[in-house]
């Protein structure tokens, strides 16, 4: 065994690209058969439309928060529900886009 991982020492692991490929199509297709004839990967995926929404909609910053009100211990229970609220404003915002698509 230790002679077989030594003959990888210095050179790149030759399943690697295997294991990525094999995470991808678990990723695309999850325990189900892989089509026979699959289509071509878009330019843009969902990761990307996600990345895109999160940029225009980001989620309430909690160390924006403990910044503000000068420590953790510091925040106050009216600042804890302001915060509250918009991080459930922004879940369920997040969850109807999920559903959406």
């Amino acid at each position: 065994m230790v002679e077989n991982a030594k003959k990888f020492v210095g050179e790149s692991w030759p399943y690697l690209p295997l294991t990525r490929q094999f995470v991808a199509e678990y990723q695309r297709y999850g325990t189900d058969p892989k089509p026979e004839h699959t289509e071509p990967e878009p330019d843009e995926g969902p990761a990307d439309d996600f990345a895109a929404w999160l940029a225009a909609n980001p989620c309430p910053d909690l160390q924006k928060l403990i910044e503000r009100a000068g420590g953790y211990d510091k925040i106050t229970a009216e600042q804890w529900a302001e915060y509250d609220c918009a991080m459930a404003d922004w879940q369920r915002r997040r969850r109807e886009r999920l559903q959406s698509h």
